[in-house]
C-alpha cells in the first residue's frame, strides 16, 4: 500500500527510535544478493506531516525520495528502497544504464522506518491553566 500524502491535519508525524539501512549487493539480472552490511541513522525526530518527515528522513540520509517511493510495511512500520553505489550515495541515471549492461556494480539500499502518529488538539482553558501552573 502506497503512503497517502494528505494526513488528517491535527496529527504530527515522528519516528520512534533510528532508521535502519540495510544494504544488499544487487545484481540486474538476478535480484538483491549477499547482505553486505546494515547502519542506523538518528536524529530526525518529530515533524509536522507526513511528506514534511519524509523530507527530514531525505535530508539526514542525503537521498530525494518521493512520497510514492515509500509504503506502508506493518503496523508503525515504513520502508522504501533503492540503488546505491559503493559509497551509499543514490545511484544516478548513467549509473543504472552501466549496471544495467552488468559494467557497474551497485547496492541495494533497503531503508526502514518505524514511525507514529501523535495526535495535537487544542487545549482547553481548564487544561491551559492547569499545565501552566504546574510549569511555574
Amino acid at each position: 500500500m502506497t503512503l497517502e500524502s494528505n494526513p488528517p491535519e491535527k496529527h504530527l508525524w515522528q519516528l520512534r527510535g533510528d532508521l535502519l539501512v540495510d544494504v544488499f549487493e544487487d545484481d540486474y539480472e538476478h535480484g538483491e544478493g549477499k547482505h553486505v552490511h546494515e547502519y542506523t541513522v538518528g536524529g530526525v525526530g518529530r515533524t509536522g506531516t507526513l511528506p514534511q518527515l519524509v523530507e527530514a528522513i531525505n535530508r539526514h540520509l542525503g537521498y530525494s525520495l518521493e512520497m510514492r517511493d515509500w509504503e506502508a510495511i506493518d503496523d508503525g512500520r515504513i520502508g522504501t528502497s533503492l540503488l546505491v553505489d559503493e559509497h551509499g550515495a543514490a545511484a544516478c541515471t548513467s549509473e543504472i544504464a552501466a549496471w544495467k549492461r552488468g559494467r557497474m556494480k551497485l547496492h541495494a539500499a533497503r531503508i526502514t522506518a518505524w514511525v507514529e502518529m501523535v495526535s495535537v488538539q487544542v487545549p482547553t482553558t481548564e487544561e491551559l491553566g492547569l499545565h501552566w501552573r504546574k510549569a511555574i
